[in-house]
């Protein structure tokens, strides 16, 4: 096992367009306002090359390099999101970042590029629960009516909303979710790491799209424009020719 060192990754505003015109109500604009615009900044991708003298000071993960080497190669790719709102702003309620990872060239028939691993793969936050039931004479649940004589209990029990989640393990279209939580909302910066495995003397172009949900007289759609795909190199990632 080795530390992973976390490198400055520059972040850009993601430029989102509304994805479609919800039904307009009278009063309310035609189209549904970009609330979404810069809101999400994007730092990386950067991909570093996991070669045996990477990971050297580990003799386990040197051996699997080692192994590997005759037909894959290995990239740890870091990125960032941030978001940030103002308290007047509708909320954002889920966001994804994808990938769609593809060979661009080398050995032909070679296997498609995947995610390896992800990290982080999950992150929750606890909330508590309280239910109550109350019990009346005429066994009326939850109140149905009220009387004298009701008998009332409260159960109290813990359990966590995913914040962060991974998803499409060992496919070459890999994600993260991160979804607004009854006690958190989507703020602040994230750093994100994958490992991803490709074909031996074979480039990866990595696509990198965006999606947003804000919430605002219901659900409003956000995707973010093209960006320019790049391809995983020696020790950075660079626009493919």
């Amino acid at each position: 096992m080795i530390d992973v060192d976390l490198p400055p990754l520059p972040q850009h505003a993601v430029d989102l367009v509304a994805e479609a015109v919800p039904v307009r109500r009278e009063g309310e604009p035609d189209t549904p306002p970009d609330t979404a615009a810069a809101r999400i900044l994007l730092g990386g991708p950067l991909a570093v090359p996991v070669t045996a003298d990477y990971v050297a000071d580990d003799v386990q993960l040197r051996t699997f390099i080692e192994g590997e080497a005759a037909h894959a190669v290995f990239h740890l790719v870091h990125a960032a999101v941030t978001f940030e709102s103002a308290p007047a702003d509708p909320p954002l309620e889920l966001a994804v970042l994808g990938l769609r990872l593809s060979a661009v060239a080398g050995a032909i028939g070679g296997p498609d590029p995947v995610a390896w691993s992800m990290a982080p793969l999950r992150t929750t936050h606890p909330v508590q629960q309280s239910t109550t039931w109350r019990l009346g004479p005429k066994l009326t649940v939850l109140e149905v009516e009220a009387s004298l004589g009701e008998v009332e209990r409260t159960t109290s029990h813990r359990m966590d909303e995913v914040f962060i989640e991974a998803g499409r393990l060992l496919r070459s279209d890999p994600e993260w979710r991160f979804r607004r939580t009854s006690t958190s909302a989507l703020d602040g910066a994230h750093r994100l790491v994958m490992v991803v495995r490709g074909a031996r003397d074979a480039g990866v172009r990595a696509e990198v799209s965006v999606q947003a949900t804000v919430r605002r007289r219901g659900l409003l759609g956000y995707r973010s424009k093209a960006m320019p795909p790049y391809v995983l190199a020696e020790s950075k990632l660079v626009p493919p020719p």
